[in-house]
């Protein structure tokens, strides 16, 4: 099982992925918005949803359009000299361990 957040007729919403079909999560626990970060925030929100995820409507994922996972991400990190032709093209040594 994967976690995504995906549109879905026109509606945003996080939906909980097994195999190729989805699971509105939204739907069946709308405090947790529209992205990942609801649900990172709501860590045992899902064990109480046991029985109703179990039953609830089963969606295919190639219907849903991918949409950004966490809305606005407090920082965004950009690694260079972790890819190798990056290293090479600057004359880098190449790192034994990704540096930030």
């Amino acid at each position: 099982m994967r976690y995504m957040v995906a549109e879905k007729d026109k509606t945003t919403a996080v939906f909980l992925v097994n195999g190729e079909t989805a699971i509105n999560l939204t739907k069946l626990l709308p405090e947790i918005g529209t992205d990942l970060m609801g649900l990172i925030n709501a860590p045992g929100a899902l064990l109480l949803l046991e029985d109703e995820i179990k039953n609830a409507q089963k969606i295919a994922v190639s219907d849903l359009i991918p949409a950004l996972p966490i809305e606005r991400p407090g920082k965004v990190i950009c690694l260079g000299l972790n890819y190798i032709d990056h290293v090479k093209e600057g004359g880098y040594e190449i790192p034994t361990y990704p540096a930030l």
